[in-house]
């Protein structure tokens, strides 16, 4: 198993999970058992892709396992597509991000509670391997991009505009971004203007939508589109749940 662990992520548990891992990893190497690799993403002097070529070269198989929330699991997939292996290797999630919506679609639980990863290395050894849709999605962005993979949804308007709120206090307050709890109380925190400033009111004015081939009309009033490929996003939000039961 080759770990990786974003310590930033949600109430920055990821320190925590390093040491078990550090740990466990010492008891294998003991026990003359598989090898259980680390890759602490505050810390590596490596990036994903090379971190798994070089775990690559000495396991024709193996399994990956991220320690950290969606942008974490989307950027280790990305790393796994680039890197150049004998075979691509399936990956589970400790979820220690704050929505964690990807690992409750994998079947890897909501939240991580300290003292819980011997099992979960467990289950990581004995798991079935699932397959999981990611989408190429093409589009003029500001970044200058044309093409981005998908892995579970995309945004534009309102939601979009929370998002880039949320991520640019998280870099320059991480201080505020301790708990899970309160890391979602700011995401509603930096959604909460559009409230009163309604800026993506005429969405549909700016924003033409095709399906299939077929034009598909947005509502006048709509603020913001989304295009999911999960079950559920923003913590487990079902968005297919009309009669909100």
């Amino acid at each position: 198993i080759l770990a990786f662990v974003n310590r930033l992520s949600g109430g920055k548990l990821g320190m925590q999970v390093v040491a078990a891992e550090e740990a466990a990893a010492a008891e294998r190497a003991a026990a003359g058992a598989a090898e259980l690799g680390i890759i602490d993403l505050g810390t590596a002097d490596k990036s994903p892709t090379a971190a798994l070529e070089e775990f690559g070269a000495r396991h024709k198989v193996f399994r990956v396992l991220v320690c950290g929330g969606d942008g974490t699991v989307t950027w280790v997939l990305g790393s796994i597509e680039a890197a150049r292996l004998p075979c691509r290797p399936p990956l589970a999630v400790v979820p220690l991000g704050t929505g964690n919506d990807i690992s409750r679609v994998l079947g890897c639980g909501k939240h991580f509670r300290a003292g819980s990863l011997r099992s979960r290395l467990a289950d990581v050894d004995a798991s079935r391997v699932v397959e999981f849709d990611r989408w190429d999605v093409n589009g003029t962005m500001p970044d200058g991009c044309t093409s981005r993979v998908m892995t579970n949804y995309l945004s534009l308007g309102v939601d979009a505009r929370a998002a880039l709120e949320y991520a640019r206090l998280a870099v320059s307050r991480p201080r505020l971004f301790r708990l899970r709890l309160l890391n979602k109380l700011m995401y509603i925190l930096c959604g909460a203007p559009e409230l009163l400033r309604h800026s993506y009111r005429p969405l549909s004015d700016r924003v033409e939508l095709t399906c299939d081939g077929q034009r598909v009309p947005i509502p006048e009033h709509a603020e913001g589109l989304m295009v999911l490929n999960t079950p559920s996003y923003g913590g487990g939000s079902d968005l297919w749940d009309a009669g909100g039961g």
